[in-house]
């Protein structure tokens, strides 16, 4: 049992790390073809700030 309970752990934390993997690399090209965006929120919380 615990055996199988560490492959389940295992299997889980591979999942996940995949899923990461699959996920960031959206979020780079979204910053790399967006970046007024990315500066407009600076901007944006500038002007709130001051």
């Amino acid at each position: 049992m615990p055996i199988t309970a560490k492959l389940l752990a295992l299997a889980g934390l591979v999942a996940l790390l995949l899923v990461v993997a699959a996920v960031a690399p959206i979020f780079w090209i979204a910053a790399a073809l967006l970046p007024w965006f990315d500066l407009d929120v600076v901007d944006g919380r500038r002007g709130e700030a001051c």
